[in-house]
Parts: C-alpha cells; structure tokens; sequence
C-alpha cells in the first residue's frame, strides 16, 4: 500500500464513530463483547447487530480508491440485477432485509479505499467476512482477504486487522458469518493515533458501515478493563489466532 496524502475531509465521520461515550453495546444485538489484541490493535466483537435500533447514518465516500477500483455508497440490500457490468454488489451489513442503512461497497480486483480520518478508536458494522476458511480452497486459503490497515501521520502502518483474524480471534464464541445476515459490530483502538484509514479486499466485496452512534469506551474505561496493547506487529497479509476474552 502506499502512502496517501490526508485532507480536511473526516469521512468516516465523527458523530459517534471516535466519541466516548458510555453505553458499550448501542446496535448490537448481544450484551456479551469479546476482546483480543491482534497486530498489536486491540479488536472487540459486540456481536450481530441489530437493523431495528441500530442507528442511520449517513455514510461518506473515501478520500481515495486504488487504480481500476470501485466503492460505492448504498442504502439496503440492492438488487442484484441493478449491478453494473463486471462488478459485484455484497450483502448489506445490516442483513439483506434492511431497507434504511447506508454502507460502503468496495468491489473486488484487489481494491484498496483510504479515509483520511484520525482518531485512536474506530467502529464499524463489518458485513459477511469472506476469507477462508469459508471457501476452503484456492488463493484464499489461510489468507486474510478484506483488510483495515491504520497509518499513521507519516504514513507507516500501525497495524492491520483482516476478516481471516475476526474469524479466528471470534468465532469460537461469538458467530462470524459469511452470509446475509447481520454482521458483527467490531471496534477497534490502535496504540497510538492513526491519520488514515485504508479498506482493502483482494478478491470478493468488502461491505462495512461506521457504526455512528455505536459507542466506542473512553481509554481510561479500556485501561480499567485491563485492556494492555501488544507491541506493534509486522505488517502484511497473515494470519494471526488469538484468544478472545469477554467483557463483563
């Protein structure tokens, strides 16, 4: 990935997204949050959200698209048919019965989208993870496929977090689906503060939402949590398993 020039946008949006506030589960569907530090980030799962109280908001566009890409702001499911030509929609992050969520579509062919945002937490409805082992077979396989990678003001990465390490920190205690259905809400805080943020996917759609309005703990709530950050963790494209602990 290559360094991207920041502007003044905040496109990920900061009602809610990087505010402290104090309700831990607001749009999830479960009460329990899982926690584990992977590529030295700390990762919580709240679940599933739910479509019915999770909050709308308006999603933005990135600042930038790799060459040849294609990211698309949409609102519910769309309809399959409505797709232009040699691209792909994926499932609507809030479940394919959602008609009022807006949410961000990166379409496949190694697509990278960078908001140049800034914060320490990040939040987001992450729809239908598609690595393996899903699929189980082909270039896929034990390999992350879409990707948050966070930068920092110079542009080197602080750490990165792909599908393939949700499923594997997660799944064992809370699902994590490659379907239609809802998708999980994760929230992540990096070690130090990032100026950018970048969601790649390799080769299927990469669907997520900023989960405004979703709270993300204070750092102090975090520390009192006895949430300790991990050395940063070299970059690039693997797997990392972790074990998940919950949060009482």
């Amino acid at each position: 990935m290559k360094m991207f020039n920041r502007s003044i946008l905040n496109s990920l949006g900061a009602a809610g997204v990087f505010a402290a506030a104090a309700a831990f589960c607001a749009g999830a569907a479960s009460a329990a949050v899982y926690t584990a530090t992977i590529d030295g980030i700390s990762v919580s799962d709240y679940g599933a959200v739910d479509p019915a109280t999770a909050p709308v908001a308006p999603q933005s566009a990135p600042d930038s698209v790799s060459a040849n890409g294609a990211v698309f702001v949409l609102t519910g499911q769309s309809n399959w048919t409505s797709v232009p030509s040699g691209l792909s929609w994926g499932w609507d992050p809030y479940g394919a019965s959602d008609t009022t969520h807006q949410w961000i579509n990166i379409d496949t062919s190694d697509t990278t989208a960078v908001y140049n945002t800034s914060g320490s937490t990040l939040k987001i409805v992450w729809g239908s993870p598609n690595a393996a082992p899903y699929w189980g077979v082909g270039s896929l396989e034990g390999a992350n496929d879409n990707v948050v990678t966070f930068f920092d003001a110079s542009g080197a990465v602080i750490g990165q977090v792909g599908d393939l390490d949700i499923y594997n920190a997660f799944n064992s205690v809370t699902p994590v689906l490659n379907d239609s259905s809802p998708g999980n809400v994760i929230a992540f805080q990096t070690p130090q503060p990032f100026a950018s943020v970048a969601f790649s996917t390799r080769s299927s759609s990469f669907e997520f939402a900023n989960a405004a309005g979703s709270a993300v703990p204070e750092v102090s709530t975090w520390a009192m949590l006895g949430l300790g950050f991990a050395g940063l963790g070299a970059a690039g494209w693997r797997s990392r398993r972790v074990t998940p602990r919950a949060l009482d």
